[in-house]
């Protein structure tokens, strides 16, 4: 009998001007990672050139670079909680769903995700070891620190914080 890897769904929260927006999502494959950091350096250059100095080529090359990087991410959409802005109605996590969607949002969404992929948010820690022996360093004596070695009363950020957004295990 081997190993299978269980599915896990994450869930994507949004702050700022997407302040309770939240997209349940899966992880990607080691090959779909790989191919999307592919896609993404080759779009890379296309984001520092101006519009009159790119080619048709490199038109055409990055819609459907940019096309790829959308279907993988509709692969591992799970659900979300978008709604139509007049009628206030769910709108469909699907393909088009997402072309309902304004530009900023679809993009900041696919982006939250890939980020995610790609470590730059973190994703949660597991529930930790419930067996073992409790660790040494629980024993060792603790003093307090001189005032100059004490840590700073103003709050650090982390990378989910700093991009506005994070990630928690979907339930």
């Amino acid at each position: 009998m081997g190993f299978r890897e269980k599915e896990t769904v994450y869930a994507l929260t949004f702050e700022g001007d997407f302040e309770g927006l939240v997209v349940k999502v899966t992880d990607a494959t080691t090959g779909q990672q790989q191919e999307i950091e592919r896609a993404a350096a080759r779009l890379a250059p296309l984001m520092t050139k101006r519009p009159q100095d790119i080619t048709p080529e490199e038109v055409a090359d990055g819609v459907g670079t940019s096309a790829g990087m959308v279907d993988a991410f509709l692969e591992h959409l799970v659900e979300w909680n978008v709604e139509d802005p007049v009628s206030g109605e769910p709108i469909p996590a699907t393909r088009e769903g997402l072309a309902r969607v304004s530009s900023r949002l679809g993009k900041h969404i696919i982006t939250t995700w890939w980020d995610f992929v790609s470590g730059e948010i973190p994703a949660p820690l597991g529930a930790g070891s419930s067996s073992g022996e409790p660790s040494l360093v629980a024993s060792l004596p603790m003093e307090p620190l001189s005032p100059s070695h004490t840590s700073s009363s103003e709050p650090s950020s982390s990378s989910a914080s700093a991009s506005g957004s994070g990630v928690s295990r979907a339930s």
